[in-house]
């Protein structure tokens, strides 16, 4: 099976602890079997059937709409800071409904077209249920 992965961010720019964690990930992906390698944004034909997205916030959701129409599943492993303040919770949860585009509108599209999401802590599940409304 192929897996396609894309990070939120090159990986030059920080090889902090999400870089690290999408590293491992797909190493133990690749020892298990799997073919992985990153997503070819000049590729005319979509050669995969699994999409990993590490981060959940700079991608294109109308892109991963299309991928799905296709067949491709969506994993999503949201790697993010997370915060324990709670008006930023409160605030958060309402941003999607407004009008125009703003980070918490497209991250929860994103959350919304994938197929598995994998959070890395009890944590983060709990946030990410709260603010996106995830199952």
């Amino acid at each position: 099976m192929k897996i396609r992965y894309m990070l939120s961010y090159p990986m030059f720019m920080d090889k902090g602890g999400g870089v690290t964690q999408a590293m491992e990930c797909l190493k133990a992906l690749g020892k298990i079997g799997y073919d992985i390698s990153p997503l070819d944004w000049f590729s005319e034909e979509i050669d995969f059937e699994i999409l990993f997205l590490f981060g959940f916030t700079h991608f294109n959701p109308q892109i991963l709409q299309y991928l799905k129409e296709k067949n491709v599943k969506i994993l999503v492993e949201p790697i993010f800071v997370r915060t324990t303040k709670y008006l930023y919770n409160i605030i958060g949860k309402y941003l999607r409904y407004l009008p125009f585009s703003n980070t918490i509108k497209v991250q929860h599209q994103i959350l919304s077209l994938a197929d598995a999401v994998f959070p890395n802590s009890e944590m983060k599940k709990k946030q990410i249920h709260n603010i996106y409304d995830t199952p």
